[in-house]
C-alpha cells in the first residue's frame, strides 16, 4: 500500500545504488561521518556547542567543530552553505562556515521549553501527555523544517545545502487516507511507513518549487539517509543495513542502477569533486 510517486519518478532519471550502506547506526556518528568523508566511530557531546569524534581507526579524539567538514572546504572555495536540519546544533558549531542555517531541536528532549512566555506555557502543559506532546512537536519540526527548505533549494545564491529532514524517522504523524498531519499514531510500523509517504510529499513539493524557480534542471541532488530503519525487525523479523542513495545530476539523462556496494561516507567526496568541477555532469 505504499506509494511514493515522486521517488520513482526521481529514480528514473537518476543514478540510483541498491547496496548502499548507512554511514552510521546513529545520528550522533553518521551526520559527522557523512560531512568529514570519514567514518567516525565514536562521538560525545561535551558542551552545547561541541561534539567530541574519533574518527575510525584513530585514538586520539577532536572536536567536530574544529574539523576540516564540506562547509569549510565549500567556503574556501567561495560557495555558500545552507543548513536546514535537525539533530546537530549547526549554528552553535559552523556558524562561520554557514551563509543561512535552521537547525531543529529533538522533540523527545525538548518537551517544555518555548521561544515564547505562550509557547513555553502551552509546551509545559502539553508536556505532562508526553506521547501526545512529542508527535505535537514532531509536527512542528517537520513543517518548520520544510517551510525554511523550500526557501534555500529555490535560492540561487546556496551552492551546496543540507537538507536534514524528519523523513519516515519516529512518531508516526502522517495520515495518507486523509493527507494530513496527526498527533493520534502511536503504532511503530504502520506509522513508519506513513512517514516515508510523507517524505515522497516532501520531495514533490520541493521539485515543484525547483521547477518553477528554474533551479531543478540545473542542480544536483543527492537523496539519502543517515541511518537504516532501526526497527525494520518489527516489520518482517529482518534487519537491512542498506539506506537509499539516489543522485541527480543537471540535465535530463535516463535512470541507472548501481548494484556494487557503495560507501555513503563518500559522499563528501562526491560533493567536493562537483564544487570543484571534477565532475560535471552524469556520465562523470
Amino acid at each position: 500500500h505504499v506509494a511514493l510517486p515522486e521517488l520513482d519518478r526521481l529514480r528514473g532519471e537518476s543514478l540510483f545504488a541498491t547496496q548502499a550502506q548507512e554511514p552510521g547506526l546513529e545520528t550522533m556518528v553518521s551526520m559527522p561521518s557523512l560531512l568529514n568523508g570519514q567514518r567516525v566511530q565514536a562521538a560525545e557531546p561535551v558542551s552545547e556547542g561541541e561534539l567530541q569524534i574519533t574518527f575510525a581507526g584513530a585514538t586520539n579524539t577532536m572536536l567536530w567543530n574544529t574539523s576540516t567538514q564540506i562547509f569549510a572546504r565549500a567556503r574556501a572555495l567561495g560557495v555558500n552553505s545552507a543548513v536546514v536540519a535537525w539533530y546537530h546544533p549547526y549554528r552553535r558549531m559552523f556558524a562561520r562556515d554557514l551563509t543561512f542555517c535552521t537547525d531543529l531541536a529533538i522533540p523527545l528532549f525538548e518537551q517544555a521549553r518555548g521561544r515564547t512566555l505562550g509557547e513555553a506555557m502551552a509546551n509545559q502543559l502539553w508536556s505532562s501527555l508526553a506521547p501526545v506532546q512529542q508527535r505535537r512537536l514532531t509536527v512542528q519540526v517537520y513543517q518548520d523544517g520544510l517551510r525554511d527548505a523550500l526557501q534555500v533549494v529555490t535560492n540561487p545564491v546556496y551552492g551546496l545545502s543540507l537538507l536534514h529532514l524528519l523523513g519516515p524517522h519516529e512518531p508516526g504523524i502522517y495520515r495518507p487516507d486523509r493527507k494530513t498531519l496527526s498527533v493520534t499514531s502511536f503504532s511503530t510500523v504502520p506509522g513508519y511507513f506513513n512517514n516515508l509517504m510523507l517524505t515522497d510529499r516532501a520531495l514533490g513539493e520541493m521539485r515543484r518549487a525547483m521547477e518553477l524557480a528554474g533551479q531543478w534542471d540545473s542542480s544536483w541532488l543527492i537523496v539519502s539517509a543517515d541511518h537504516r530503519w532501526r526497527k525494520a525487525d518489527r516489520y518482517d523479523g529482518r534487519i537491512d543495513h542498506r539506506v537509499p542513495f539516489i543522485v541527480k545530476a543537471p540535465g535530463s539523462v535516463p535512470g541507472m542502477e548501481i548494484t556494487a556496494p557503495v560507501d555513503t561516507v563518500l559522499s563528501h567526496d562526491l560533493i567536493l569533486a562537483i564544487l570543484c568541477g571534477e565532475v560535471a555532469d552524469a556520465e562523470g
